[in-house]
């Protein structure tokens, strides 16, 4: 069938509808698919159903249960398509299917997507739910409320045999189970391997695929591959099976002009096939697609690349993109194992059935993988434009948390900002950690499971009082922390009524294969108080250091983690021991003195000009800075500003000002000193006119000015006539005459600094 005709046949029925078997009739026309949601804009939706037999469909609809407005079809059919039109951007509105006026369904919603021109927008992502219906139902139960604005985004193989011509593999496998989502939640999908499979697991056209979906056709004119857009965000889906994407295909070019013609800041392309997977210690994934596809995401700045097709959940980055598999509906597990034994892998979850919600808020991206069974948090991560490079601060002020924050479990409810009056940063409100008992371990969402040479500072109580096992401190090279069996981790603690150490000792423990190995152990007073922890890892050598004091002399070598997230980490056997409580925390580079990446450049300034030296520097945070002149320390005083900043400004430069300049750069581990820079400071400036500089403007100076001129709307681009450009446009004319025959002063006669004046 060919796709004018299905959709000639789709314009005669245009509608929109919610279901519930519980309210069939139980004579007539029956509903036997839907409804469920397609085609959501900002004032429109489509609700589709099937019917039994042909007959007229209707889709009521409005704000409440009472409804109140009628959509309805041009003539009968068994497959209904209705259009609810003239809506109002980002809201809920109720539903019912209809067929001969008589209902088909219970009361359904449907959200419109947000207005044009919006800059938040949150949606969920999921892809291979076939094959195991208890498991697809799990998925997009767990999914409906993680798609506040009404659609997600779905990657393949919904149907386990899509054109199985014995069984129903589309009612079985995915309208049955998945029916109370579809009912609310518009889905986009992309076509998958399976959709393409009939009853000899042989690939044929997607009939049935086609059929059930109506993707918005109006940018690429194919069912196949489309785009939309949602807000701020340009959505782009891609067929990696059926239709070719190599070089020159019509898909490809699609897709490139498609990218390159969208205004929207961010770009999501998705599909089934992925072309970077990282399993049983080795690279996976699609050649064909890293060899056309991926240059094509590089060069368009694509952000993300969403897929499935690999049953694991994982987010890897190449290039500044970022792909994530999840192939985690609902399918059986493979053999193969996720791993992150590739270097562009940044988390990942292996054998979990999960999805993920995206929230992007203007120029901000927040993910977060979640478990199907129990919402526990796999990864939370965070992109931004431009990217934000270390260190990364947080002082917990009133105001809230400065950075996003994220735990395995019951974050919302057991961590977050709290007053404590007398907390270090003297604003009265710290971050407190904690889960309703067990581990905890917070980390920023700007933090992956990649990060290897890394060092992190906070402020930490430490509670005497508490009467049960406890554990209060900061840790680094964090990985897979919501499983028992595979987490792993070096933490800094303090201890209480536990079997590591002493009450109130600081401990050093390493955590792997469900074992935790004390590396030191350091007596500190059992006493309630706040202490600063820092722990830096660099290679195999890590370093402690508490209250400003260094208690590793010697650095402790531990070769057993190599990568892996900063965070903030709690102990309490249950809800009767504390929570931790950090302020000031600090992550980033590894603690040792500065490094300058730049020196500051040699000047040469007129008489009463501006002269600025610069350098840059980094190391592990706060750094200091501190000029000097012929290696004595400046003051803010007489021709100098910005002396203990990165940048020192010299100005109505003179005599005195001449001489070497250079920067100290310090921080709690040493410092470094630039290279030393020279000020020059000459005479006055000469006048304009002045060509040669000898202090008169005369006949040798007129030869100059003559040997330059072009003539009026004349092009004057010779390097060493931009001088004799008076009026400070593009030729040299009569106007510029003008003003230099204004500073002629003749042979030894000085030039009146002035004469360019009016």
């Amino acid at each position: 069938m060919t796709l004018q005709t299905r959709s000639l046949q789709r314009s005669l029925i245009t509608c929109v509808v919610l279901f519930s078997w519980g309210t069939l009739p139980a004579w007539g026309v029956q509903m036997t698919r839907g409804p469920y949601l397609q085609l959501q804009t900002p004032n429109s939706v489509s609700v589709v159903w099937f019917t039994d037999s042909a007959c007229t469909g209707e889709v009521e609809w409005g704000l409440t249960t009472a409804y109140g407005n009628l959509a309805e079809s041009t003539q009968p059919g068994t497959r209904h398509e209705i259009a609810v039109i003239d809506l109002s951007p980002d809201t809920l509105y109720h539903y019912r299917a209809r067929g001969d006026g008589i209902p088909l369904s219970g009361d359904g919603t449907f959200r419109t997507a947000p207005p044009a021109g919006a800059s938040v927008v949150s949606f969920s992502l999921v892809g291979d739910s076939c094959s195991a219906p208890s498991n697809c139902t799990a998925t997009y139960t767990a999914m409906l409320s993680q798609s506040p604005n009404g659609f997600c985004v779905t990657l393949g193989d919904l149907a386990g045999r899509g054109e199985d011509n014995i069984t129903d593999y589309w009612q079985s496998h995915f309208f049955t189970p998945a029916a109370g989502f579809i009912k609310h939640i518009c889905m986009h999908t992309a076509i998958g391997n399976h959709e393409l499979y009939d009853e000899t697991a042989t690939y044929v056209y997607p009939t049935r695929y086609l059929a059930n979906w109506s993707p918005p056709t109006t940018s690429s004119g194919s069912e196949f591959y489309y785009s939309f857009d949602k807000a701020h965000v340009h959505f782009a889906c891609v067929d990696t099976f059926w239709s070719s994407y190599a070089l020159g295909s019509a898909q490809y070019n699609w897709l490139a002009g498609d990218l390159a013609g969208t205004t929207q800041p961010w770009k999501i392309v998705f599909g089934h096939n992925g072309p970077y997977v990282s399993e049983d210690a080795s690279s996976n994934g699609s050649t064909t697609m890293r060899t056309s596809l991926v240059p094509l995401f590089e060069q368009r700045g694509v952000d993300l690349y969403l897929h499935g097709h690999y049953h694991n959940y994982q987010r890897n980055v190449v290039n500044g993109v970022c792909y994530i598999d999840q192939g985690t509906g609902g399918q059986p597990w493979s053999t193969k194992h996720a791993d992150d034994s590739q270097p562009y892998v940044r988390a990942y979850a292996d054998q979990y059935y999960c999805f993920t919600r995206l929230d992007i808020q203007g120029n901000r991206l927040l993910g977060r993988c979640l478990k199907t069974s129990d919402g526990t948090v796999l990864d939370g991560f965070q992109i931004d434009k431009p990217p934000i490079t270390m260190p990364w601060q947080d002082t917990f002020p009133a105001t809230g948390l400065q950075l996003n924050w994220i735990a395995p479990w019951n974050f919302e409810s057991q961590c977050g900002l709290a007053a404590r009056p007398g907390n270090p940063s003297g604003d009265g409100y710290v971050f407190e950690v904690a889960d309703t008992s067990g581990h905890q371990y917070a980390y920023p969402m700007l933090a992956n499971e990649s990060l290897t040479n890394q060092s992190i500072e906070a402020q930490v109580y430490y509670d005497s009082s508490t009467s049960v096992k406890n554990r209060f401190g900061i840790g680094l090279r964090g990985r897979l922390f919501f499983s028992a069996a595979e987490r792993s981790y070096y933490a800094l603690v303090f201890v209480r009524n536990d079997s590591l150490a002493a009450d109130g000792h600081c401990v050093l423990v390493r955590r792997q294969d469900e074992t935790e190995t004390v590396l030191a152990d350091w007596t500190c007073p059992d006493a309630s108080g706040w202490h600063k922890m820092r722990l830096s890892i660099e290679g195999q050598e890590l370093s402690v250091w508490v209250d400003d004091q260094r208690l590793t002399a010697t650095p402790i070598r531990d070769s057993a983690l190599p990568k892996g997230r900063p965070f903030i980490y709690n102990y309490r056997t249950d809800a009767s021991g504390a929570k931790t409580l950090a302020d000031d925390v600090t992550i980033g580079p590894v603690v040792e003195p500065p490094t300058i990446t730049q020196h500051p450049v040699s000047q040469t300034v007129y008489l009463g000009e501006t002269a600025v030296f610069s350098v840059t520097a980094s190391g592990f945070p706060p750094v200091s800075y501190q000029w000097q002149k012929d290696s004595v320390d400046l003051t803010e005083a007489g021709h100098c500003s910005g002396v203990t900043t990165a940048s020192l400004t010299v100005s109505n430069a003179d005599g005195s000002d001449a001489g070497s300049y250079r920067c100290v750069v310090s921080n709690s581990e040493g410092s470094a000193t630039s290279n030393a820079a020279s000020l020059t400071v000459g005479g006055p400036r000469p006048v304009q006119a002045d060509f040669d500089e000898d202090g008169d403007v005369d006949q040798e100076d007129f030869g100059h000015f003559q040997s330059c001129l072009s003539g009026s709307s004349s092009l004057q681009g010779d390097p060493e006539c931009q001088n004799t450009k008076f009026d400070g446009d593009s030729d040299v004319d009569e106007s510029d005459f003008a003003l230099f025959q204004r500073c002629i002063s003749g042979e030894g006669v000085s030039v009146d600094p002035d004469c360019l004046k009016d």
